[in-house]
């Protein structure tokens, strides 16, 4: 359902019905399609050559208006092979895609979790595509900052990987 500005009341004027269910019934739900609760989604962490298999993934998002809210979170069974990314739930609309290393609009963090040896790794979740994200780190961390199976450290079971993102949907 689509916002509509809300229209100008006039004195004296009957408050029908109808005017109520379009001016605040349809605006609250095109405003708050998810009222002011968490949707599953069922986030899957892939890469570019051999998805990783995770043990435990937790993902939630909201819809706020134009905007789009997601927390993921994989538990790593193995490493798979490649450059990671993330299939968003909804089509990011107006910001910049690019698939270069580092290119990408920024749209939130992460935060990935060796366990052995003991190591933390942060950086940005990135637009890949208009329906993808990869995570970048520093270029520090490894030749291109980009998270995959051996970049900047090679991944392993029980390793944890975590980001959020919020990004425009209208």
């Amino acid at each position: 359902m689509a916002y509509s500005t809300p229209r100008t009341w006039t004195t004296a004027e009957v408050v029908t019905a109808a005017h109520m269910n379009q001016e605040v019934r349809d605006n609250l739900a095109a405003a708050l399609p998810d009222e002011v609760a968490a949707v599953s989604w069922a986030p899957t962490l892939e890469a570019s050559a051999v998805d990783p298999s995770t043990s435990s993934v937790d993902g939630r998002r909201w819809r706020v208006g134009p905007l789009e809210f997601v927390w993921a979170r994989f538990v790593l069974s193995t490493a798979g092979s490649g450059i990671y990314f993330v299939t968003l739930p909804s089509t990011v609309v107006g910001l910049t895609p690019n698939t270069g290393a580092g290119m990408g609009q920024a749209l939130g963090t992460f935060h990935a979790r060796d366990i052995s040896p003991a190591h933390m790794l942060q950086g940005n979740v990135l637009l890949n595509t208009s329906t993808t994200v990869q995570f970048h780190a520093s270029s520090i961390e490894g030749p291109s900052g980009i998270l995959s199976h051996d970049n900047p450290r090679a991944w392993a079971s029980g390793d944890v990987f975590s980001f959020q993102a919020v990004y425009t949907i209208a």
